[in-house]
C-alpha cells in the first residue's frame, strides 16, 4: 500500500442484496459483492480485479472516537494526545 486515496461510487441493490462499486470516470468496469448485514457486522464478499474479496467490517460505537468523546476546545496549547 502506498497511502494513495481513490474514489469510488457505490449502487445499492437492497433486494438482491448486492453493492456495485466503480471509479467515478468509469462506469462500465463495476465489481459486485453480495452482502450480509445484522445490527453488530457487515459482510462483502465479490470479485475485485479478478481477486476474490471476502471483508468483514464490524461496528464501532461512535461515542468511543476521540473527538466526540473529549468534548470541543477552542484554544489547546498542548496537544491533548501527548
Amino acid at each position: 500500500m502506498n497511502d494513495s486515496l481513490k474514489r469510488f461510487n457505490f449502487e445499492v441493490d437492497t433486494v438482491a442484496k448486492q453493492v456495485q462499486l466503480y471509479q467515478n470516470n468509469d462506469t462500465l468496469n463495476r465489481s459486485t459483492f453480495t452482502y450480509k448485514a445484522d445490527s453488530s457486522e457487515l459482510v462483502l464478499n465479490g470479485v475485485w480485479n479478478k481477486d476474490t474479496l471476502y471483508m468483514k467490517f464490524r461496528k464501532y460505537d461512535i461515542n468511543k472516537f476521540r473527538l466526540v468523546s473529549r468534548g470541543f476546545n477552542w484554544i489547546n496549547e498542548y496537544p491533548y494526545n501527548r
